[in-house]
């Protein structure tokens, strides 16, 4: 049995970051100012 993982996995930067509650990876300007993301 061989397992491979060919994905892009997370980033180096963004891996401190992988237990954090409601950290959001993706800043881009929408999300900053695009409501409670509830919808």
């Amino acid at each position: 049995f061989v397992v491979t993982d060919t994905g892009p996995g997370i980033s180096p930067e963004d891996l401190p970051h992988v237990l954090e509650p409601f950290y959001r990876e993706e800043a881009s300007r929408n999300r900053e100012t695009g409501g409670t993301g509830l919808g």
